[in-house]
């Protein structure tokens, strides 16, 4: 009895010296982050692809902020809408978990670290258009028109190309930056960072003429999926409120 006394009571007296030494609060934000995809394409793997697409993305987050002397830690579940600029096809809602460190807790500003994962949950986009290159949302496949007859002569139809949306099961980013204390509680941030996106798609190729029409649609069934990875540079902007404790009033 005495050997698992000396085992347990540390432990006990440390946790309620450790606990003694942070302040829980609950904790919401509310972001906006933008995407420049494939500034560093090198630098991520051979199946990444070149695109131009700018992606926007608005993040309300829920969680709790755990706060010591020297570090705040904040563990927030996260809910994103995101679309592509200039572009109305494409809508997205994303669900994940974002990690974020706040060092320099004596200063007014001070320096932020974060780790965001999300995964797609629901898209508008399945089955839609997608360039051959750089997985670009675009509005038509592309065309080619070619002959059946001899010396390029009649009758002609058109083979058609593209890749198809299926699915994005990842969109994440490890970002730094600055976090400014506007007074207790509230905090403005600002971030920069490596951004990765993983995307599934299919690529199908169709031809239509006066007399057919093949079905792309019932095609893709059998077409395998293909995996594609496109790295960022992501830029992000930050309110956040970390709620006070309640004040708990002594009874005489």
């Amino acid at each position: 009895m005495k050997k698992w006394l000396i085992i347990v009571l540390p432990l006990v007296l440390f946790g309620k010296y450790s606990f003694s030494q942070v302040e829980v609060r609950p904790a919401v934000k509310l972001s906006e982050s933008f995407s420049m995809y494939n500034i560093i394409t090198e630098l991520c793997c051979e199946s990444a692809v070149e695109s131009t697409d700018f992606y926007l993305e608005t993040f309300g987050k829920i969680g709790a902020s755990i706060k010591s002397k020297k570090v705040e830690y904040l563990i927030l579940g996260s809910y994103g809408l995101e679309h592509v600029l200039g572009k109305k096809g494409y809508r997205s809602h994303l669900l994940g978990i974002s990690l974020q460190f706040r060092f320099q807790q004596e200063r007014k500003f001070g320096f932020l670290l974060s780790i965001n994962g999300h995964n797609q949950i629901k898209s508008n986009y399945y089955l839609s258009y997608l360039d051959t290159d750089g997985l670009n949302i675009r509005d038509a496949p592309g065309g080619i028109r070619q002959s059946l007859g001899s010396h390029g002569g009649p009758p002609y139809y058109i083979l058609y190309y593209s890749r198809f949306y299926i699915k994005t099961p990842f969109v994440g980013n490890i970002l730094t930056g600055v976090d400014f204390r506007a007074f207790d509680g509230f905090h403005i941030t600002a971030s920069v960072g490596f951004g990765l996106r993983i995307m599934k798609t299919k690529y199908a190729e169709w031809s239509v003429s006066d007399l057919w029409e093949e079905d792309v649609y019932e095609k893709l069934k059998s077409i395998p999926i293909e995996t594609y990875y496109l790295s960022a540079m992501d830029f992000e902007l930050g309110v956040r409120y970390a709620f006070p404790p309640k004040k708990t009033s002594k009874t005489h």
